[in-house]
């Protein structure tokens, strides 16, 4: 016989996830984030990441409740350019967890 629990050791009431795609490294080795200002300027932030849960970083320094955190084209934004962010949800960031569901076929 097997037993499964999930036991719950401590919560992070400050903490955020954010998708690992999201997470860059500066020239110090710095884990950064590029945010959407309210001016729809991005700028680069230094974040503090814990660990990692599934595909995401549990973050506790840097960023804020209700940032913009560019998860998509990073590459192609430099700091204080203006952007035109596109708000996602958490389906949109991951097919993949969405695909099985969809792919199943049809009774």
């Amino acid at each position: 016989m097997f037993v499964r629990e999930r036991l719950e050791e401590g919560v992070n009431e400050k903490g955020l996830l954010i998708p690992q795609r999201a997470v860059g490294h500066n020239s110090r080795g710095e884990a950064t984030v590029t945010v959407v200002g309210a001016d729809n300027k991005a700028a680069v932030r230094v974040v503090k990441t814990d660990r990692a849960i599934g595909d995401q970083w549990l973050v506790s320094e840097g960023v804020a409740p209700g940032d913009k955190v560019i998860t998509v084209g990073i590459q192609a934004v430099r700091p204080g350019s203006v952007v035109h962010p596109h708000e996602v949800t958490p389906d949109e960031l991951n097919p993949a967890a969405a695909a099985p569901a969809a792919s199943q076929p049809q009774k």
